[in-house]
């Protein structure tokens, strides 16, 4: 259904999620993303500001199956975990919402988490962080 959207028009997407499944984090955040995510250390500064990034954890919480860059369900294997780099990010193609949108074209395409820890007024800064970091990057 939502391929018949007007998805053409679709500059920038976002997932906010806050991670009640790793209950051994403490107030932090990560991000999913694509592409370079270089464009977005504006938006780590600011982040670093509200919390702590998760860097180099691996995350397994919710992984189960992986997508290739096709959009092919991949056979499952024992290694599921992905690993965060240093500003908190993982790249992965999954089939989530945010990789759905990354592939059918929109600049920006992420998945914001905070750990359940993170109280929830900081968990919001984050997540408005986020929104209006990308949309200066889109208005340039």
């Amino acid at each position: 259904l939502v391929r018949q959207d007007p998805n053409d028009q679709v500059v920038a997407a976002f997932d906010l999620h806050q991670d009640l499944l790793t209950e051994e984090l403490g107030p932090c955040a990560y991000h999913y993303a694509f592409g370079d995510v270089s464009r977005y250390d504006g938006i780590v500064v600011r982040l670093r500001e509200v919390v702590p990034l998760l860097s180099g954890f691996e995350i397994d919480a919710g992984f189960g199956e992986e997508v290739d860059d096709e959009g092919r369900v991949l056979p499952k294997t024992a290694a599921v975990a992905a690993r965060s780099d240093a500003n908190g990010f993982i790249v992965r193609y999954d089939g989530t919402f945010s990789d759905f949108y990354q592939r059918i074209g929109a600049a920006h395409s992420i998945a914001a988490e905070t750990s359940g820890a993170t109280p929830m007024d900081d968990a919001c800064r984050v997540n408005l962080i986020w929104m209006t970091g990308v949309m200066e990057l889109v208005a340039g």
